[in-house]
């Protein structure tokens, strides 16, 4: 038991309160290391809290007439599936990298066709948010897809003709989920 816990007992059990998420007081005092009794204290008393008046209730909405309810079909679902949602977020994330991919190279082009791999992986981390893992696999993609030569003896990519024309082109328009 952590000492945070530990301590949100005995305040509970000071104060008198025993929650949802508070130990048994037996329990507690088994589980922890003994201890001395404290010292009994006498009874205290404590003023009867004053009754307020209860506000009235909230009156109960009208119900809706039946005919302006509209019909629920059973073919279009009110909420969206699980699926449908993850394979948007995938496209997201896909279309992100794809963009980041694009940046990268016209990136090096803007060098004059080569760039420093530490260049590359700050300009994709504070333009893009890459982060080290997927700056790797950005690398991997471009080194397998032949758009840029990598040197590893002096860290510097370079681009090639596919790379630099991949690089110059715009992103096709993202195709839109409500349309």
């Amino acid at each position: 038991m952590g000492i945070r816990t530990r301590l949100k007992n005995r305040v509970r059990k000071m104060l008198g309160r025993t929650g949802p998420g508070a130990p048994s007081p037996t329990a507690s005092a088994s589980a922890s290391a003994p201890t001395s009794p404290a010292p009994s204290k006498p009874p205290v008393a404590v003023a009867a809290p004053t009754a307020r008046p209860s506000p009235a209730p909230a009156p109960a909405p009208a119900p809706a007439p039946e005919a302006a309810a509209p019909a629920k079909s059973a073919e279009a679902p009110e909420v969206e599936p699980k699926q449908s949602i993850e394979a948007e977020a995938e496209a997201k994330a896909a279309r992100h990298f794809e963009r980041t991919r694009r940046a990268v190279l016209k990136f090096i082009d803007e060098k004059g066709g080569v760039a420093k791999l530490s260049d590359m992986h700050d300009y994709s981390e504070r333009k893009y948010f890459i982060g080290h893992r997927r700056f790797s696999d950005l690398m991997e993609t471009l080194l397998e897809d032949a758009l840029i030569d990598y040197d590893h003896g002096s860290g510097e990519a370079s681009l090639t003709e596919a790379g630099r024309t991949l690089g110059n082109t715009k992103m096709p328009p993202r195709k839109r989920s409500g349309s």
